[in-house]
């Protein structure tokens, strides 16, 4: 698992809750960065690899939010199609909505976290997971603590 600070690489084992800010940019060359690429590359090297479980957990919501921002950047039918048919082959554990931490939730929107990213945050505190996010702002909103991951 990637630890909060460590440098990671293609062949580092990870496992975490996976925000869409970080998928999302996998398919907008604009927005991917060298961080975002390392991961995008381990989750390669574990393709086909039948006996690892799930590099990731999401909720339901992540692959609408993700398509959500590949559609904002790109209107292309076939870098939407190539899109939509890699993240439904990403290795992920789901978790239906409810099966949200609702305590959890409640607690984050309470410190003004938003509603989508309070379900990621809720999740990931609940499964002891890291929560691995692109997004700064939720970072910070979170005060950046020390189980989240950010791929800046």
């Amino acid at each position: 698992m990637i630890a909060v600070g460590e440098r990671c690489t293609a062949d580092s084992p990870v496992r975490g809750v996976l925000d869409a800010s970080v998928a999302a940019r996998w398919f907008i060359p604009e927005q991917a960065n060298d961080a975002t690429e390392v991961l995008l590359e381990a989750v390669r090297h574990s393709d086909g690899d039948s006996v690892q479980r799930p590099m990731f957990v999401v909720p339901e919501i992540f692959f609408a939010e993700v398509m959500s921002a590949v559609t904002k950047q790109c209107r292309g039918a076939e870098l939407l199609a190539s899109c939509a048919d890699a993240i439904a082959r990403l290795p992920v554990d789901r978790v239906p909505s409810e099966q949200t931490p609702v305590q959890l939730y409640l607690e984050m929107v309470g410190q003004r976290v938003g509603a989508y990213d309070a379900i990621y945050a809720a999740i990931a505190l609940e499964a002891g997971l890291p929560l691995l996010t692109a997004d700064a702002g939720l970072f910070r909103a979170l005060r950046k603590p020390p189980w989240v991951v950010l791929f800046e």
